[in-house]
């Protein structure tokens, strides 16, 4: 120790949860306490300042505090540092040790570390070079464990459907009496709801992003803010910030609005390494029904459909022709592009291949007018929302009618059947050791019976389960709650086409070289299964009401037109 020196010390305070740092015992405030209590028996030590760095881990030394004191020592202000106790400079073993045994004695600085009892200028810790590696290794140590520990208890949250980031989607809030719970904010969720139902009508992600300007609406990073939320992020540019077609390219892409909880995708090395590592969709943990959707699964279905097929809007406006993203060649399998040409005074549209415009050798014209097309697709759609009405009264029908009763039994009887022919070879199998004992099996009769029996026993154990979810769903409203039915039937009686009702019902149209039509509609494969179904029942049980019914359809069972 320097006689009659005045040492120039500046107190280093630092915090972090990450660290596992105990709030109550490291806080800010306590180690300040610390700090002054013992530099009062000090008096050739004098305070001039402190540096803080509450927050920061101690894992790496870029810290705004600690840098703040390494220039004050370059510039000569200060020759001393006090802290409450080693793992406040840091919990990095290899930069703890070169700061406080090389380049702290190299700039004349003394390190003071109190309840460690560690006093650079005290002869029994210069002499001591054995404990202070040992504290500084078990201090880093010590974070190495919390990360572990916080790793597996962030698992477990996520695989239990408990949000765990540090803000909610937009649409949503963290719940107030459980921050893992996202409930719905009340502003937010209904402009979500409003962006995907006016890209159902026809607007591009541009026309929805200027079309929220106007209205006044804050994008989602101003509006966290507007909320009290401490919100940080690397997109914000300028002090007004504004809705663009990327932003809500992304609320029409994410799955979280259909009430999906999606975490995990990403990841470090370890505690001191804070690369980010990308991991694979089997890795992530995927929770249906974490919290309330904002939207139904088939509207989000089109929508996404719609952002892959989706064409420009036409030529001062805001939403897209009719037929944009739906229309496809027959041939070539691309799709039509709207021209318009002008006769008598009037403007006629019509479609065209796509291949055919580049390089008319290429494909044929595959020219559809567009006054057919709505002629012909509201006639369809009509006859399609029809046959489902009378589809939806055929499915109600066959709940009442007796063929459930005697199916469930039927079906119940076989579950009896399979349940007494396993307890018949558990039996068998059971006593055939006192076969063996009593020698009349021989051991490799023994050893044969006793497979063929355990392969039947684990056979009629699928079997058993395999019967046990047939007899669940035995004719269960046909295929479940049939909410793609209802999807139709919301449209109600057609009288004219709009955008929103041709993307519901239609997922393509393909033109053929003389411009007739095949159209697909939405569902079709659970279409043909229901109607599968309903003809197997009417061969059981005939019944004339399926049987007209299925005799209007055909034998296709999907229009096209």
């Amino acid at each position: 120790m320097r006689k009659n020196h005045t040492y120039r010390a500046y107190a280093y305070l630092r915090l972090s949860v990450e660290d596992g740092d105990q709030i109550e015992s490291d806080s800010i405030k306590n180690q300040r306490v610390i700090v002054q209590r013992y530099c009062g028996g000090q008096q050739e030590i004098q305070i001039i300042g402190e540096a803080v760095d509450d927050g920061y881990t101690g894992t790496n030394f870029n810290r705004p505090g600690f840098k703040k004191i390494l220039n004050l020592i370059k510039s000569g202000e200060i020759d001393c540092i006090i802290v409450k106790d080693l793992s406040r400079l840091g919990r990095d073993f290899t930069e703890v040790l070169r700061y406080v045994q090389r380049r702290f004695p190299e700039w004349g600085v003394r390190f003071i570390a109190i309840d460690d009892n560690y006093d650079s200028e005290a002869e029994s810790c210069k002499e001591d070079f054995l404990t202070l590696p040992i504290k500084s290794l078990l201090n880093e140590s010590y974070p190495a464990n919390t990360s572990i520990s916080i790793r597996n208890t962030l698992k477990a949250m996520r695989e239990q459907g408990l949000f765990v980031g540090a803000y909610a989607y937009y649409g949503y809030q963290k719940d107030p009496k459980d921050h893992h719970r996202l409930i719905l904010d009340p502003i937010a969720s209904e402009v979500v709801r409003d962006i995907f139902r006016w890209k159902l009508c026809g607007l591009s992600q541009d026309a929805i992003a200027t079309r929220l300007d106007s209205l006044g609406i804050l994008p989602p990073a101003d509006y966290k803010v507007s909320q009290g939320v401490r919100y940080r992020t690397t997109f914000k540019k300028y002090e007004r910030s504004h809705w663009t077609a990327v932003a809500v390219g992304r609320i029409l892409n994410n799955t979280a609005y259909l009430g999906i909880l999606i975490q995990g995708k990403t990841t470090t090395p370890n505690f001191k390494v804070k690369k980010i590592i990308y991991k694979s969709e089997e890795e992530w943990a995927v929770v249906e029904g974490a919290m309330p959707p904002l939207v139904s699964w088939i509207d989000f279905m089109i929508v996404n459909h719609l952002l892959e097929h989706d064409t420009r809007t036409a030529p001062g406006q805001e939403t897209v022709y009719l037929f944009s993203g739906l229309l496809e060649c027959i041939d070539c399998h691309q799709s039509l592009v709207r021209k318009s040409t002008k006769a008598g005074g009037k403007e006629y549209g019509y479609y065209v291949c796509s291949t055919n415009r580049e390089n008319s050798r290429t494909c044929s014209p595959h020219r559809v007018s567009e006054s057919k097309l709505k002629k012909n697709i509201l006639l369809l759609i009509q006859y399609h929302i029809s046959v489902l009405t009378d589809l939806k009264s055929i499915l109600s029908y066959v709940d009442t009618i007796p063929f459930s009763d005697r199916r469930v039994q039927k079906e119940s009887s076989r579950m009896e059947m399979l349940k007494k022919d396993y307890q018949r070879n558990m039996k068998l199998a059971a006593s055939l050791y006192g076969d063996y004992q009593d020698e009349l099996l021989t051991r490799e009769e023994y050893l044969q019976l006793k497979k063929q029996y355990s392969s039947r026993c684990t056979e009629l154990e699928k079997l058993i389960e395999q019967q046990k979810v047939e007899n669940d769903n035995i004719f269960r409203n046909i295929c479940g709650k049939n909410a793609w039915i209802d999807h139709f039937l919301q449209f109600g009686q057609v009288k004219e086409l709009d955008r929103r009702l041709v993307v519901s019902c239609i997922k393509s149209i393909q033109v053929s070289e003389k411009g007739n039509l095949e159209i697909t509609f939405w569902f079709e494969d659970e279409f043909r299964k229901v109607i599968a179904k309903i003809r197997r029942i009417c061969t059981e049980l005939p019944n004339q009401k399926m049987k007209t019914f299925l005799e209007s359809i055909g034998e296709g069972g999907v229009m096209c037109g």
